[in-house]
């Protein structure tokens, strides 16, 4: 800015405080879209104020440049605080971040510096899964790395998996999930690339041709959970979304799509530049 000519190197510096903090209100609070007219970014004067929940109740759509409209994802209560999903227009595909276990949840939403403490968040958890889920961060560096079945952490995989089911873990958790993912990818015999924090962005196990036979053979147990709860293999529902999670997905009910709050809300700074301290801070 000061080689454009906007300010003069005395005035930067002076300035520098003013400038960090605008600069970080803009970080905390803008949200992206995108528009006919392309990508927008933006501070909004209530809707950037709205708080996150893993369990949001409200979605955020393009109404035109520089306008967002609140819609109602589901039925909501009088008196019941209105929630976003914030990495839903920042970091992250909103259905991936949603899907995602919890420590991974709170791991991205840690650059807005709050410790999330919603419903799906304070879900109690066994301390042994605690530690497998500690495990399962060890399997991201080699699968983010792996481009053929050559290289594919299978046994680590594997390993993994059997420790679930030991621990009487079964497809309707998030690891075991997620885990019989990546054999169904890693079994497949083909060039592939995985995402670190999951495989399938789709609501039901992922079943690659080829893939069933050779899992079948090198983990006869996980074929033993795909069949678990008369679901047949490949059918398996991914876990963790609730009912209330399904509509925010869907848009089910016509009638829920009610507005909420601002059409064409004018973007621009909080000129007292206060930012969002996160739901549950």
């Amino acid at each position: 800015m000061v080689a454009s000519g906007v300010w003069t190197a005395e005035q930067a510096v002076q300035d520098a405080g003013w400038l960090w903090q605008l600069l970080r209100v803009w970080d905390a609070n803008k949200l992206s879209f995108v528009t006919a007219q392309g990508p927008e970014q933006c501070v909004f004067e209530r809707i950037s104020r709205l708080n996150h929940s893993c369990e949001p109740n409200v979605r955020l759509l393009p109404a035109g440049p520089k306008q967002l409209l609140v819609v109602a994802a589901v039925d909501i209560r009088e008196g019941e605080e209105l929630c976003i999903c914030y990495p839903e227009r920042n970091i992250l595909p909103m259905l991936h971040f949603l899907h995602a276990p919890t420590s991974w949840r709170r791991r991205t939403l840690e650059r807005w510096q709050f410790l999330c403490r919603c419903v799906r968040c304070e879900a109690p958890r066994p301390e042994q899964v605690e530690d497998l889920e500690e495990e399962a961060r060890a399997l991201v560096s080699p699968l983010q790395a792996a481009t053929s079945s050559e290289d594919f952490p299978i046994d680590q995989v594997l390993q993994l998996l059997s420790q679930c089911q030991d621990a009487g873990l079964g497809c309707d958790h998030w690891l075991s999930f997620w885990l019989l993912s990546l054999c169904m990818v890693g079994s497949s015999a083909r060039p592939l690339q995985v995402a670190s924090h999951g495989v399938a962005r789709a609501s039901h196990l992922p079943v690659l041709p080829g893939s069933l036979q050779p899992l079948a053979e090198r983990c006869p147990n996980a074929a033993q959970l795909l069949a678990q709860g008369d679901r047949g293999a490949g059918t398996a529902p991914r876990p963790g979304v609730t009912a209330r999670l399904t509509s925010y997905f869907s848009f089910s009910g016509v009638k829920k799509q009610r507005k909420v709050d601002g059409v064409g809300v004018r973007a621009g700074c909080d000129s007292k530049g206060r930012s969002s301290e996160g739901p549950w801070a």
